[in-house]
């Protein structure tokens, strides 16, 4: 019986991008007129330790840190970002047919900025390298009321706060999440269901229009083509689906159906105090389904072979893309819209045949 474990990890991982031909990642915001294009790369070094230890009871505590420091050598507007991430967790499993756990995080990020003269712009970020702290939690419960019959239930949270020194980016980030999965043996036949619901909601204040530098935040300065504006923008989107699984011959072929839904609803609330905005009330909704029939026939001790058949189906309506037509400008300004998205919705049908053979 050992009480206490130890862990210890360091990783390291370098992205680099040699091509001649520069790839659009971002702009450079350095001057009013400057498009400059920066290619992806980077140097991650991620080391940290966790500590755990067993209790009576049945009880397992645990805390760890972790250093993730990321340099972006070919960004425009932040070269590194440090993450300092603390977590804290407990697991109970005293009773045979209950087991819970309970796991806290925080996690603060610092970042520095270059490629910008001193006066200009430092009200504008992009989230993913701006200053943040964050804190999440997830709670989860594992019950076997019966003997066949095992259910899981889960719960996160996670709250993202952005550094305000950013006037124009994102703000924070709110997400709740709700998983549940459980799975029930009859006879020789796996049944499987499972239901998940997410909400997400984001809040940012941006810049409509070109500014040239801070002073342009004067809201004496705004204008019709230059002014804030704010958005929220909520999400909810569900899913759920049922699996079932067994052998038609012993040991030898087996079948497996399922089906699965879900759906999603997005809106932006748009406002500003210079100018009228219209609310986004469809944003990124869909609604889609899939059915699936899979049979799988062990020939021999290495071989196998799989039939598969799935269907899927795809209601799509986004704002953006309603009463979308082609369109070509003139040739001193060229820019067009090839149709790509101007039908998202689709049926798929599909068939697979897998040969597989094992050494």
């Amino acid at each position: 019986y050992k009480p206490l474990d130890l862990r210890f990890f360091y990783n390291h991982l370098t992205k680099s991008n040699d091509s001649d031909v520069p790839a659009t990642y971002g702009v450079n915001t350095g001057s009013a007129t400057a498009t400059e294009t920066e290619k992806f790369g980077y140097h991650k070094n991620n080391l940290g330790f966790d500590v755990g230890y067993r209790l009576p009871a049945k009880t397992k505590v645990a805390a760890g840190y972790e250093y993730l420091h990321l340099s972006r050598a070919l960004r425009q507007d932040a070269s590194n970002t440090t993450d300092h991430i603390l977590f804290a967790e407990v697991k109970n499993s005293y009773l045979d047919a209950l087991s819970a756990k309970l796991r806290y995080q925080y996690l603060t990020r610092s970042s520095d900025k270059i490629g910008k003269p001193p006066s200009a712009f430092d009200s504008f970020g992009r989230a993913d390298a701006a200053d943040k702290t964050q804190h999440a939690i997830k709670a989860g419960l594992d019950l076997e009321p019966l003997h066949d019959l095992s259910i899981g239930i889960e719960y996160a949270i996670k709250l993202d706060s952005y550094d305000d020194k950013y006037k124009f980016s994102l703000q924070d980030n709110e997400r709740h999440e709700i998983y549940i999965d459980a799975n029930y043996k009859i006879a020789d036949v796996t049944l499987n269901g499972y239901f998940n619901y997410e909400h997400a909601q984001s809040k940012g204040n941006y810049l409509r229009g070109t500014a040239s530098t801070d002073d342009s935040l004067d809201p004496s300065l705004y204008t019709s083509g230059v002014y804030p504006w704010s958005s929220k923008r909520v999400d909810k989107n569900f899913a759920y689906g049922v699996n079932a699984s067994t052998d038609v011959i012993k040991d030898k072929a087996n079948v497996s159906v399922g089906w699965r839904y879900e759906k999603a609803n997005g809106n932006n609330d748009l406002h500003s105090d210079y100018n009228t905005l219209y609310d986004i009330e469809a944003l990124d909704d869909y609604s889609r389904q899939a059915l699936y029939a899979n049979l799988n026939y062990k020939l021999n001790t290495n071989l196998n072979i799989s039939c598969g058949y799935a269907y899927e189906r795809l209601n799509y309506s986004d704002y953006a893309y309603e009463g979308y037509t082609n369109y070509f400008s003139p040739a001193s300004d060229p820019s067009y819209l090839t149709g790509a998205y101007s039908n998202p919705n689709y049926e798929a049908h599909i068939g697979m045949v897998k040969l597989g053979y094992t050494f």
